[in-house]
């Protein structure tokens, strides 16, 4: 549970009660999706908790495969997919408290004036709190395993091994998101 940034000027809250008054719209206006106060130029949150993701994905499902090439020399491969499901970034919100994120050299326009305004982008930090401006999309594709085997036992059927393996193996080798 946690807050969210506010994305409508007339936003209520589960009581129907605004979040802006109508005296007060002309101090705010909507920057990149979010309610931003004109003069300090901070994004403006709701002041409830509200659900802000759910890790569970849609799908998970692997491919393996076996392909054997040459009759003696044969490549595994397995790849993982997860689609869907939301995971919360804390590492993405202590940079940006510590203001050092790539995102604070984007220039935002409130106010009729475009710069790199630090008040917008720090104030996504909330001061630790968790909020849905951190939550991204679990998807991901990962090229798991894959090994390289070759069959030895031609090679070794005078001696004292009847059968043997040459393997070359790598895990974890590239993550797509």
């Amino acid at each position: 549970m946690a807050s969210k940034p506010l994305t409508s000027l007339t936003q209520t809250n589960s009581k129907g009660v605004r979040y802006i008054a109508d005296a007060d719209l002309n101090k705010y206006e909507i920057v990149n999706g979010y309610v931003v106060n004109k003069t300090d130029k901070t994004v403006m949150f709701t002041t409830e908790q509200e659900r802000i993701g759910d890790a569970t994905p849609d799908f998970t499902m692997s491919f393996f495969n076996d392909i054997t090439l040459y009759k003696k020399l044969t490549l595994s491969v397995q790849v993982d997919w997860t689609q869907g499901g939301n995971i919360y970034n804390a590492s993405k919100q202590w940079i940006y408290n510590d203001k050092i994120h790539a995102d604070f050299e984007k220039p935002v326009t409130i106010g009729g004036q475009t710069a790199p305004f630090v008040a917008y982008h720090h104030s996504f930090y909330q001061t630790a709190r968790s909020n849905a401006y951190f939550v991204e999309d679990g998807t991901y594709v990962r090229l798991r395993n894959v090994s390289l085997s070759y069959d030895m036992g031609k090679i070794l059927e005078d001696t004292f091994y009847k059968r043997a393996h040459h393997y070359r193996f790598g895990s974890q080798l590239a993550h797509f998101y």
